[in-house]
This record gives C-alpha cells, sequence and structure tokens, in this order.
C-alpha cells in the first residue's frame, strides 16, 4: 500500500473578481490552489464551483488572461488555497499541491474540469479543508456552499473514500473531571 498523505487546506475567500484575487494573490500567497466559483457561460442555474487550479506562484495562474475565465459568465468568486500543514510518512516525493487539488476536483467534479474528475488519485489522500473569512484569522461559521466536504478521507482505489462535513455549532465547555 503506498503512503498515505494528509494535507490541511487553509481557503480565504471570497474574493469578487479576478481583479481583486490576483492583487490579494501577488500580496499575500506563493503556491497554492484556487477555486472559481460562477456560472459557465449560458447557464441559467445557481453560480456553481467550475475550477480548481493549482499553482506554484498564484499571482501568476489568477489573472485576467487565465484559460479558464471565456467558459465563465460575468464575474466569478474565487477563493485561494495555501497549505498549512502536510505530512507524508517515510521517503515519498509527491507533489501535494497537485495531489490535493486532483483530489478536490475528483470529488467535487467542478464543471470546468475535465481531466482529473474522471479518475480517482494515484495516492491515498485526505485532504481537510479549512474556510476562513479575507482577513486570515476569522473562522466561517459556514463552509461555503453545504455541498463542499470539510473532510475528504480517500483511501485508494480499492478501499474507496469517506466524505465528511465538521458541524462548527458545537462549543466546547472544559470540564473537571
Amino acid at each position: 500500500m503506498s503512503n498515505h498523505i494528509a494535507v490541511v487546506i487553509d481557503w480565504f475567500g471570497p474574493y469578487k473578481g479576478i481583479q481583486e484575487a490576483n492583487k490579494v494573490a501577488q500580496n499575500d500567497f506563493e503556491g497554492g490552489l484556487y477555486l472559481f466559483i460562477g456560472r459557465k457561460k449560458h447557464q441559467k442555474s445557481r453560480p456553481k464551483l467550475l475550477y480548481v487550479g493549482k499553482s506554484n506562484d498564484l499571482s501568476f495562474r489568477v489573472n485576467p488572461n487565465h484559460h479558464i475565465l471565456p467558459f465563465i459568465s460575468g464575474y466569478p468568486l474565487i477563493w485561494l488555497g495555501e497549505i498549512a500543514s502536510y505530512g507524508i510518512p517515510g521517503k515519498v516525493k509527491v507533489d501535494l499541491i497537485h495531489q490535493a487539488e486532483w483530489a478536490m476536483i475528483y470529488f467535487l467534479q467542478p464543471l470546468l474540469n475535465e481531466k482529473k474528475a474522471a479518475n480517482p488519485p494515484n495516492y491515498p489522500i485526505t485532504v481537510f479543508n479549512r474556510w476562513w473569512k479575507k482577513d486570515y484569522e476569522t473562522p466561517r461559521k459556514q463552509r461555503p456552499h453545504l455541498a463542499w466536504p470539510d473532510v475528504i478521507d480517500f483511501r485508494g482505489c480499492y478501499s474507496g473514500a469517506r466524505i465528511g462535513w465538521v458541524d462548527y455549532s458545537y462549543k466546547y465547555e472544559p470540564t473537571d473531571f
């Protein structure tokens, strides 16, 4: 069995349009992931997750010349994701951002990602998504979309996956035992 990868992604946003996201990426981000949310051209339904991408330089990738923008109607909402922590037991050389992107695409099935949506990731991976406001300090009380999981635990092609949502309404009250 391949070593299992664990990745925590802190998502910040939403940024309204490519210009705002690009400016923030230039000032505050290096490599990471990004989500485009909106409507496909000629789509009448509610905005949906359209695209998940990755880059070693988000400001270079999330820009007005992005190849997916011509397929989006209007201005997309954009979330920028930063790898907060990750772990790989043993000595495995894996592009963690690539594997996290692949897991997000495969399990969320964005409308404009086709290649990685067809097959599961080639490594077992657990992705834990945490959602934050644009101030980088305030956690969001709800994820951007109720269907998006907080945890994707993919154990491999033969073991399947578990998808989970965290109830953040729980208040921890310390007690004496």
